[in-house]
């Protein structure tokens, strides 16, 4: 009989989940092995002497047995402590694997079980040196078991967790081995005690290499239980894009640095998305097959933020995942008008584009010609002067280079990327833009691309930057593109949605930033090329998240930039210095 859709899914599903956790099923599985065979399962090691041989302890480390430390790992004290010790060890330790990934889970297994076992004896040594007689009485004891290193591994994957959920774990792990030192004072409860000690330092150190909650791409298919690099994970993400491509003309800049890629185990695609402020922020649509499975992919991306404590929301949406998220129920805020550009339809003439003909005729005046590149691929002296634009430029801003929407340098030198350069008879560089490739929804072909960084020399000439886009255009259109995007200037659109409160919040963003980033004269200048727009969305599931998602755009923007140098760059003489002052606290309460 052959299967149904949910009963392949459900079986997916779970073939998935045990795939994501080699580490817990193989520690089960040995423990249980080796119980089996040395009989401890049946009959206690104590009575039998195994915990003389193999037990760890004190005693064991005094006659220099220190390779007890593994094969006291695999067993345990009696056969009734196996349930516990099983149970606890598949529980615990698919938690911290999930979390952190089997590499990192196994490094705090080790690390945690090695520290608590031997602090444990180093702390029973001196105790039985002082006379304390509580744990003195240990000094002649051995153990047995891998609890130090599960539970110090859930330990550490607690900073994985959300920040409520975090200190919930923190708490009760604290208090258990508080009060188990206190009321039992066991060999393996100082052991424990340890142990989450251990974890709580380790933490931090294993969470910033190994991101966890995600589950992550390595290659066309998901292998959530290894979390490879992040080139690898980069690297899966364009070969998705390329293949099923996107509704979103931004869609190359999902497969940017900073971003992380969730993609259940029985859909081929991917939400790309960034984690500010509990937010999970996705960027642009859900890369997927059809139209169905994409609104799948949203759906679950949804329902697996929610498991995480996370608010999931999607900036700079395209039209049918708008229409997909209000199925789940969610609300829509116009956040930015994307200028799309027909090629097929594109020609210089008339009153509207004197300002194009202008810059192309001076640049042919002045021996200025365009040259269409990938920026990798120039003569050092060019990209030395490619980098020196855009140094100065980042220099002459009170506050650094944005991110999130807005690429720089690091992107433009992308291989698949394509740079516009002006360059003049002596070598000399006026200015570039790099162009972001589209690919179509369906079947990935290349179709067109984006404007992302624009860049101007000191000393070029007043229209250089009409020339690069318009000469640009007639390049793509020369090599077979149906379309450019000069994209969406970021906070300079921001209207058109139910909710008052963020969006004049956003408004107020882009105010404040305008004397640095210049958003709505970037809008304005895109307006000379006659694109059609198209609305692009903020989607958000409720009214009661739009502080946090607030804080998260500001953080995704702007990172490591707090409100103080927000206030700053308004009193340094801008134009918006008393609006920046006027709304500091909206942006503090978002």
């Amino acid at each position: 009989m052959p299967r149904t859709p949910s009963a392949s899914a459900a079986l997916d599903r779970l073939t998935a989940a045990v795939r994501s956790l080699p580490l817990t099923i193989t520690a089960v599985a040995t423990v249980t092995a080796i119980g089996l065979v040395t009989g401890a399962l049946t009959s206690s090691i104590t009575a039998d002497r195994l915990s003389d041989t193999l037990g760890y302890g004190l005693p064991a480390f005094e006659d220099g047995r220190w390779w007890t430390l593994l094969s006291g790992a695999l067993l345990a004290v009696s056969p009734w402590g196996y349930l516990p010790v099983l149970v606890a060890l598949a529980v615990l330790g698919a938690i911290a694997e999930r979390r952190l990934g089997t590499r990192p889970t196994l490094v705090a297994m080790v690390i945690c079980h090695v520290g608590g076992v031997v602090g444990a004896a180093a702390f029973i040594a001196l105790a039985d040196a002082v006379g304390w007689e509580r744990f003195a009485r240990l000094a002649d004891l051995t153990d047995a078991g891998p609890s130090a290193g599960f539970v110090g591994a859930v330990t550490v994957a607690t900073a994985a967790f959300t920040p409520r959920w975090r200190f919930r774990w923190r708490l009760g792990l604290l208090g258990y081995v508080a009060a188990s030192v206190v009321l039992l004072s066991g060999i393996a409860d100082v052991e424990h005690a340890l142990a989450v000690l251990i974890g709580l330092g380790l933490g931090p150190v294993l969470r910033r290499h190994h991101p966890g909650p995600t589950q992550w791409l390595s290659s066309g298919r998901p292998d959530p239980g290894r979390r490879p690099d992040e080139w690898d994970e980069r690297a899966a993400a364009t070969t998705l894009l390329r293949q099923h491509g996107s509704t979103s003309r931004l869609g190359w800049m999902t497969t940017w640095r900073g971003n992380e890629w969730f993609r259940p185990a029985h859909l081929p695609g991917y939400v790309a998305h960034r984690r500010h402020a509990g937010v999970a922020l996705a960027l642009g649509d859900p890369v997927g097959r059809s139209p169905q499975e994409r609104a799948q992919l949203l759906d679950a991306y949804a329902a697996d933020c929610t498991r995480r404590g996370l608010v999931p929301c999607v900036f700079a949406a395209g039209e049918e995942t708008r229409l997909a998220a209000r199925r789940l129920g969610w609300k829509a805020i116009r956040i930015a008008d994307e200028a799309v550009i027909e090629l097929d339809r594109l020609c210089f003439r008339g009153k509207a584009w004197q300002d194009v003909r202008t810059a192309l005729n001076h640049a042919g005046r002045d021996g200025i010609t365009f040259r269409l590149c990938r920026l990798g691929d120039e003569p050092g002296e060019v990209r030395s002067q490619v980098e020196a634009i855009s140094r100065a430029w980042v220099a002459g801003k009170a506050l650094p280079e944005l991110g999130f929407t807005l690429g720089g340098l690091e992107e433009a030198l992308d291989p698949s990327v394509r740079v516009g350069i002006a360059i003049d008879r002596s070598g000399r560089v006026h200015g570039f833009t790099s162009w972001l490739p589209v690919h179509r929804a369906g079947d990935g072909e290349l179709t067109g691309w984006t404007l992302d960084v624009m860049r101007r020399g000191p000393q070029a000439f007043r229209g250089v930057m009409e020339f690069l886009v318009a000469s640009a255009c007639l390049a793509f259109r020369a090599e077979g593109a149906q379309t450019v995007s000069l994209s969406a200037s970021p906070l300079a659109h921001c209207g058109g949605g139910a909710c008052g409160r963020l969006d004049a919040w956003l408004d107020r963003l882009g105010s404040a930033l305008e004397p640095c980033y210049g958003f709505r004269s970037l809008h304005a200048f895109k307006s000379k090329f006659q694109p059609r727009y198209e609305p692009l969305h903020l989607l958000y599931p409720s009214a009661l998240a739009l502080p946090r998602i607030g804080a998260a755009l500001t953080a995704a923007y702007l990172p490591g930039v707090g409100l103080g140098e927000l206030t700053r760059l308004a009193r340094n003489g801008h134009a918006e210095a008393k609006l920046v002052e006027r709304h500091t606290s909206s942006l503090a309460a978002a």
